[in-house]
């Protein structure tokens, strides 16, 4: 087994206690069971419907066109009373 030295103990006669393992296979095995996993659960999702889709796309369109309005209507009071 070899083992890799401790910045503090490096030079000092000590060996390290931590063994170096060398990973790749077990690094690529992992990323693929992440991905497995992602899409598995991907599975399990209940997607919405294209109706509730396009409702509340429409509902958050709407309510953003309003606000601006009402945002841009009390820029346009604030500035014609400061100016005036």
């Amino acid at each position: 087994m070899v083992r890799v030295a401790v910045s503090k103990t490096a030079g000092w006669g000590f060996e390290s206690l931590q063994a170096c393992h060398i990973t790749k296979g077990l690094k690529m095995q992992k990323i693929f069971e992440y991905f497995q996993g992602v899409r598995r659960e991907m599975g399990k999702v209940t997607w919405p419907s294209k109706e509730d889709v396009v409702s509340h796309t429409t509902l958050v369109v709407v309510f953003s066109i309003v606000l601006s309005l009402v945002v841009g209507a009390f820029d346009f009071a604030i500035r014609w009373l400061i100016t005036r």
